[in-house]
C-alpha cells in the first residue's frame, strides 16, 4: 500500500493500491517531480480523484508520471492544506502548477 508522503508512479495499479476512503490533498507531478497539478479530496476521496484524472485525456494524464498524497483530518482541512500547497509551488516555481492554469482558483481568502 502506498505510504503518506512518498511519490509513486502515476499508474492505475499503483492508486488501486490506495485506501478508498482516504481525504486529503494529492500531488501529480512530471518526470522531474514538479507538480502539475495539486488538488483535494474534499466532495470524494483521493483514490477517486487520481482514477478520474488517469481516466480523462487532460494535462494530467498526459504530464503526471508520479503522485504523492498527504492525508487531512476533514474535506476543510484539505481545502486549506490544497491552498498552502498551491501557494508553496507558487513560491518555489513563480508560476501555478501547469494543470491549474485553465482552471484558477482564487485561495487569497483562505489567508
Amino acid at each position: 500500500m502506498p505510504v503518506e508522503g512518498r511519490w509513486y508512479e502515476f499508474t492505475r495499479e499503483k492508486i488501486l493500491a490506495l485506501e478508498s476512503d482516504l481525504v486529503g490533498i494529492y500531488t501529480i507531478s512530471d518526470n522531474d517531480k514538479i507538480p502539475v497539478y495539486i488538488g483535494s479530496s474534499r466532495e470524494s476521496n483521493i483514490r477517486g480523484r487520481l482514477l478520474s484524472h488517469l481516466s480523462k485525456n487532460e494535462c494530467c494524464k498526459i504530464n503526471g508520471r508520479y503522485f504523492k498524497y498527504s492525508l487531512a483530518g476533514d474535506s476543510e482541512d484539505a481545502e486549506q492544506m490544497e491552498a498552502k500547497a498551491v501557494f508553496a509551488h507558487m513560491r518555489k516555481h513563480n508560476k501555478r502548477p501547469i494543470c491549474l492554469k485553465r482552471f484558477p482558483r482564487l485561495y487569497f481568502d483562505l489567508f
